[in-house]
């Protein structure tokens, strides 16, 4: 395949947000990034129509007839999700007038001191939920906030954010759980599980039993897992 058409189909890459049973249940080929519960899923750029969007997963033959290794191809997938939808951010007192503040393009400087919390999405408010996960948004936030935040991810279109001290967590998790049973379908459900980012180590952790344990992504490869970090395979693919 010649370089051209190679480079632009590595432009139409994006990654989703799906639960990691969800995203195993779909197939095993399909190249994925996983920590904790959470996966982010290599796909091509949607396409949309009135009744909805759908998606089409790339599967490790797809990429072996580009000529693309994985992890660059799950590089260029971040960097372009990023670029694509970029991160939205709201306060939870201003959801009514939502509409204006998203198109206004609002972002980290929605901050304030004392507010009940934030919603987190995207500029598609499509899968929005890897928000979070773009290169230095949760470090810029927890900078904004001057502490560590905890997150909800609400389906797999966006996450509340609430300061840590600011709320038990247990509680976060009870209405969590409440609203993927009542409001989600099976495969919007992201997790049921309360994230906290924390700004002195740069992790995200996940609360097990009440107890806040440091997680990581994972390249779940044809050969077994390892170790990565976003903003090294982003950055690799921007030089």
């Amino acid at each position: 395949m010649e370089e051209k058409a190679i480079r632009g189909n590595l432009g139409s890459l994006i990654l989703r947000p799906l639960n990691v049973e969800v995203a195993r249940k779909e197939a095993e080929e399909i190249p994925r990034l996983v920590m904790g519960d959470i996966a982010l899923v290599l796909s091509m750029e949607p396409a949309y129509q009135r009744t909805g969007y759908f998606t089409i997963e790339v599967r490790r033959k797809l990429l072996e007839k580009w000529g693309v290794r994985e992890r660059e191809a799950l590089g260029y997938a971040l960097f372009h999700t990023q670029r694509l939808y970029p991160a939205r951010l709201c306060q939870v007192e201003n959801l009514w007038n939502w509409n204006m503040e998203h198109r206004s393009g609002r972002g980290i400087e929605q901050i304030r001191k004392g507010s009940r919390g934030y919603m987190l999405t995207n500029a598609r408010q499509t899968d929005g939920a890897i928000s979070v996960f773009y290169p230095n948004v949760a470090k810029r936030i927890a900078e904004a906030m001057e502490k560590d935040f905890l997150i909800a991810f609400t389906s797999v279109h966006e996450a509340q954010l609430h300061e840590a001290e600011a709320i038990n967590p247990d509680a976060i998790e009870t209405s969590l759980r409440r609203t993927n049973i009542q409001c989600n379908r099976k495969e919007e459900t992201l997790t049921d599980f309360v994230y906290r980012y924390c700004r002195e180590s740069g992790k995200f952790q996940r609360m097990k039993n009440g107890v806040f344990q440091d997680e990581e992504f994972l390249w779940e490869g044809p050969d077994g897992k390892e170790p990565v970090c976003l903003d090294e395979i982003t950055k690799r693919v921007m030089k």
